[in-house]
């Protein structure tokens, strides 16, 4: 009888709370386990985003690549023009048979030299402009980006305790939801045995 008794009041836990408590529990171990295969590109994409982002009041590193190779390219490109447009002026010249004032060709070419150089500047000025546009932009990304990967990794821990905690709720064989009510109950019953 008196393990009968024993075995009553150890049973406060019906069937449908082991059974929920059972599956909270596999969930939250099979989202642990899930978020521990993906953490490493988790962890490496967010150190990209942060390398890219470099130090604080710098341009992102991406930006910074993309627009010396465009800066590059431009002043590759005017250099060549500078370099032919004397002689393009001159070709012109002579192919339409133009026969002005002495100089007139060198005057010509300067002032091709002169818009050419007006021309570069603006180029420079406009991608400057667009290398800012586009450092403040991708800044923006990176730390979002970032903000976003942390917000899911906190996320996720949250989670992990919601379960645990409802898994632990469901899984308590004693009324109060307490570890004293749980000690202070198996030592009625060990001292009920005695």
């Amino acid at each position: 009888m008196i393990l009968k008794g024993y075995h009553l009041a150890c049973t406060f836990q019906s069937q449908g709370q082991a059974e929920s408590a059972t599956l909270q529990r596999q969930t939250a171990e099979e989202s642990q386990n899930l978020f521990q295969l993906g953490e490493p590109y988790l962890k490496q994409t967010m150190n990209d985003f942060i390398k890219d982002l470099g130090a604080p009041g710098s341009e992102p590193a991406s930006v910074k690549n993309a627009f010396s190779q465009i800066e590059a390219q431009n002043t590759e490109a005017f250099d060549q023009s500078e370099g032919a447009a004397p002689a393009q002026v001159s070709q012109l010249a002579k192919s339409s048979g133009y026969r002005g004032a002495q100089g007139a060709t060198d005057q010509a070419s300067a002032s091709a030299l002169l818009d050419l150089e007006k021309r570069r500047k603006a180029v420079e000025s406009q991608t400057k402009q667009q290398e800012y546009d586009a450092g403040m932009a991708q800044r923006d990304f990176d730390m979002s980006s970032i903000l976003g990967i942390s917000q899911g990794g906190i996320s996720t821990s949250f989670g992990y305790g919601r379960n645990a905690i409802t898994a632990e709720q469901y899984n308590t064989a004693n009324p109060g939801n307490d570890a004293i009510t749980a000690a202070t109950t198996i030592a009625s019953i060990i001292a009920a045995l005695a």
